[in-house]
């Protein structure tokens, strides 16, 4: 899990609060374990952040990271680790052209796994995103 943050204080709210970005891991006993100090400056360098998405922008199966910062550019977080596996990329789309929400999707390899995922339509404050979902 990634969380920003950041902020304006003081009068007329003239003064930006920087805060490093942190880097959680999820551990087996449903506790957090904070790897923001393992990380590069894209995580520990201060920034006044005020939301990020996630995506593949490359293409290259792998998610990266970017970071809206208020008083200055966006930071992109690169994933660099090596790839594992293959990806696959899926536009669902109705005969005119627009996202096909509810569609399904199963994916069968080499006739053994099935992998079955919905396309949704998700919303959270400010945002939407196409995704897809498991039943």
């Amino acid at each position: 899990m990634v969380s920003v943050s950041g902020g304006r204080f003081g009068t007329h709210r003239r003064k930006i609060q920087a805060i490093a970005a942190r880097l959680l891991e999820t551990e087996a006993t449903a506790s957090f374990f904070d790897l923001s100090g393992a990380t590069g400056p894209g995580i520990a360098d201060e920034h006044s952040s005020r939301g990020l998405a996630i995506g593949d922008l490359d293409n290259d199966g792998q998610l990266e990271i970017v970071i809206v910062n208020m008083d200055e550019p966006p930071s992109l977080l690169k994933n660099l680790a090596p790839r594992i596996g293959n990806s696959l990329l899926v536009r669902l789309v109705t005969p005119a052209g627009s996202d096909a929400i509810g569609a399904r999707v199963t994916l069968i390899s080499e006739g053994r796994s099935r992998s079955t995922k919905y396309a949704a339509e998700v919303r959270s404050f400010l945002t939407t995103i196409f995704a897809f979902i498991s039943d």
